[in-house]
């Protein structure tokens, strides 16, 4: 999801536990199987708001203890080269809770046949290198109007 597909963070349509109106049957069916993974796992997920910062699901153990914070993404197709994003919120959620942050993809998110959890502990900690696509053009210094210097002329 990008910070363009967040949608309505309002809440007026949501009940806990229960996905927005404004989101879309493959990220539902998404977080459906995480949740029936991390019950099949022993573990109590917790489904957040939508507009909950930084992640997507919460899964605790038998005790209550938060094991997981699980970011969901989502896709109707396998995991590609395109990749999965996270906003600037949920990379920095990452960074601060690295001992329980999950990223898990779900590919063939509508198919039950295909479908699969793919799990990755601590994303943000183990990321060697971030890279930016052709969409950082349109914020480039070519592409902005012109600013100020560092000694106060127009460049």
């Amino acid at each position: 999801m990008t910070a363009k597909d967040e949608g309505d963070a309002s809440g007026e349509n949501e009940r806990p536990g229960q996905a927005p109106a404004d989101t879309s049957p493959v990220d539902q069916a998404g977080v459906r199987r995480v949740v029936d993974h991390e019950r099949a796992a022993g573990r109590h997920p917790e489904v957040m708001p939508h507009e909950n910062p930084g992640f997507d699901v919460l899964s605790r153990g038998g005790t209550g203890r938060v094991l997981r914070h699980i970011e969901v993404k989502s896709v109707s197709g396998a995991w590609d080269d395109m990749g999965v994003g996270l906003t600037r919120t949920q990379f920095q959620f990452a960074q601060q809770h690295m001992d329980t942050f999950w990223l898990y993809v779900v590919e063939h998110a509508l198919d039950d046949e295909r479908a699969g959890v793919l799990r990755i502990a601590d994303p943000a900690g183990r990321a060697e290198e971030f890279r930016f696509d052709d969409g950082w053009s349109a914020v480039s210094e070519d592409a902005e109007p012109d600013l100020p210097n560092e000694v106060g002329t127009v460049t």
